[in-house]
This record gives structure tokens, C-alpha cells and sequence, in this order.
């Protein structure tokens, strides 16, 4: 199976994201180097996603690094701490995929086009 090909830019409020996809993406810790399937900086507007994952987690991380990029852009640095923000994120981000795939025609009315009923 292919995995699916991701924009390579998207925007978040009014702002450009990079979408870059690397293989073994992985980050520097206090306890050495971490394997990660995605990271979002919103200051420098990017977005980076390992590529050697299957196409539903992809699709998954994608949408995981783009409410990372609109919970920072929405001023709620200040409200959540980085654990609550990945802990809401992480919990967040598959029912919000869920909903949108069993619901189809919700995208089409979020942007104003009509469906077919």
C-alpha cells in the first residue's frame, strides 16, 4: 500500500505551513534522542512528519501536528502546559478524524459547497 501524498503546505489562520515528510524523524531529550512520528513548530510556520508510517497514522499525525499549530496560534500556550496540550491533542485527534470521515458532507458545508444527497 502507498502512502497517501500530504500537502506540502497548508494554511492555519491566515498563516503558511511547510509540510516537509523525512524518514526516522527524531528529536534530542534529556534522555537521549526520541523516535517521533511528527513535530510542529508554529513559530517558524513547519511542520515535519515521518515518513515510514502506515497511511491512516500518516493521516493521523498530520491532523495531530495541525491542532498543535492552531492550539499555538489560538494564544493557548498560555493556558495549557506542554504535557496538557499533547495529552488534549492526543485524545482529541482521532475522534475529530473519525468524525470527519464518517461524515463526508460536513467539509463540503464547513466551505460552503453543496452535496448530493
Amino acid at each position: 500500500m502507498t502512502a497517501p501524498i500530504a500537502p506540502r503546505s497548508t494554511k492555519v489562520m491566515g498563516q503558511r505551513f511547510t509540510v516537509t515528510m523525512v524518514e526516522n524523524l527524531r528529536v534530542s531529550s534529556e534522555c537521549g534522542h526520541l523516535d517521533i512520528l511528527g513535530l510542529c513548530d508554529s513559530d517558524a510556520q513547519k511542520i515535519v512528519l515521518e515518513s515510514l508510517q502506515g497511511p491512516d497514522k500518516l493521516r493521523e499525525t498530520f491532523l495531530h501536528e495541525h491542532l498543535h499549530a492552531m492550539v499555538n496560534l489560538a494564544g493557548l500556550r498560555d493556558v495549557l502546559t506542554e504535557d496538557k496540550d499533547e495529552d488534549v491533542i492526543k485524545r482529541l485527534t482521532p475522534i475529530l478524524l473519525q468524525f470527519l470521515r464518517d461524515n463526508p458532507a460536513v467539509y463540503a458545508f464547513l466551505i460552503g459547497k453543496s452535496v448530493a444527497r
